[in-house]
């Protein structure tokens, strides 16, 4: 059987205490068994006193290493809209944007997600495609060309929105002035007033036996009546004549072709157009075909394969157009980042699709392009 200590009865007195073995006779082990010390009371108390700030000074870092913690767990991830009208291009336009963002420390995932749209083409799909952006309220919308822009200024008035490849910006009702954007837009426009007339004075001088070229729009589209108009000054005094053939929708294209192929002309003139940039490896494949001599508005048909192409330089327009993103992102204002204008615009020449249909293109003509395809 185990001792049993024994039981005090009814009494707390010193004596009783110790006759039970409670209390030491020995001086201060009393104290030391309480939690005092030999020190002294107060010694002991401050001693305490720094284990106890040092306790809540390890809790109180803990609790806010936590909440750092947490809130980079909640903290919301910006989201950028891109709402494009044709997807032929749209690789290597997103690619570009993408590698301008890059290029400013954006890491996709952890610093933005990316809300991609497309119409194929088929551009009235873009009102319900902006709308639907909208509704993931993202942060900020890119859109180009123009009816991307229209279609995103019309679904909010809230949403900042950055346009790109708009000829005129200010005529087609996206914007106050270039200086001054007001609203919730801006962004790059291609603006040339005499862009048909340059490529007309191009085509001309790279094929100089070209006579009849036909010229594919849509009239649809801002500022083509007026560049049309400038370019019919500039055929007359080079001696040529130009014939438009219209495009409205994708199924417009192949009647148009059709009757290309029956008008045969000379040379061709491919504008901007959502339409054409979907339909970019088909385009330059029918004109091949027909070993009809082309100019094209941007880079990436040259890269397809055709002949020449005249216009802005689409990589370096999205590596821009990410700036604008990188601006309001941090706070900016549309309504304060004036509309840019294109510097310079890019000739490309692709030789190998000359030597393809026996053609020569001029020595002085190559020695001015900015790109040649060998």
């Amino acid at each position: 059987m185990l001792p049993t200590r024994p039981r005090l009865r009814h009494t707390t007195t010193a004596t009783a205490r110790k006759k039970a073995g409670l209390i030491s006779s020995y001086p201060f082990a009393n104290r030391r068994a309480i939690g005092w010390s030999i020190k002294g009371p107060r010694v002991v108390a401050i001693e305490n006193m720094k284990e106890f700030v040092v306790t809540v000074a390890l809790a109180f870092a803990s609790l806010l290493s936590a909440g750092a913690a947490d809130a980079q767990e909640t903290r919301r991830i910006p989201r950028v809209g891109f709402l494009a009208a044709s997807h032929a291009s749209g690789d290597q336009i997103v690619q570009a944007f993408m590698r301008g963002l890059r290029e400013r420390g954006y890491v996709e995932g952890r610093d933005f997600v990316l809300e991609r749209r497309s119409a194929e083409g088929r551009v009235e799909l873009l009102p319900a495609m902006a709308n639907e952006l909208v509704k993931l309220n993202v942060d900020v919308i890119v859109a180009p060309p123009i009816s991307s822009a229209l279609a995103a200024q019309k679904a909010t008035r809230r949403i900042p929105i950055v346009f790109a490849l708009v000829s005129d910006p200010v005529g087609s009702g996206l914007v106050s002035s270039l200086s001054r954007p007001g609203g919730n837009i801006t962004g790059l426009s291609t603006r040339s007033d005499d862009l048909i007339a340059k490529m007309v004075e191009m085509l001309s001088e790279a094929v100089p036996s070209a006579i009849r070229i036909a010229v594919l729009l849509n009239p649809a589209e801002p500022l083509t009546e007026t560049l049309w108009k400038r370019s019919e000054v500039t055929a007359r005094a080079l001696k040529v004549r130009l014939e438009r053939f219209e495009v409205r929708t994708n199924e417009d294209l192949e009647r148009a072709f059709g009757h290309i192929a029956k008008r045969r002309p000379d040379a061709l003139i491919v504008l901007t157009d959502p339409i054409f940039l979907s339909h970019r490896e088909r385009i330059v494949r029918e004109v091949a075909d027909m070993r009809l001599p082309a100019i094209y508005s941007f880079g990436n048909f040259t890269e397809a394969g055709g002949l020449i192409s005249y216009g802005v330089d689409l990589n370096a327009t999205f590596a821009r157009a990410a700036g604008y993103v990188d601006r309001i992102l941090r706070g900016a204002k549309p309504s304060d980042l004036p509309v840019e204008q294109p510097a310079r615009f890019e000739l490309v020449v692709n030789l190998k699709a000359a030597a393809r249909m026996g053609l020569t293109i001029p020595r002085a003509f190559e020695l001015r392009a900015d790109r040649v395809i060998e």
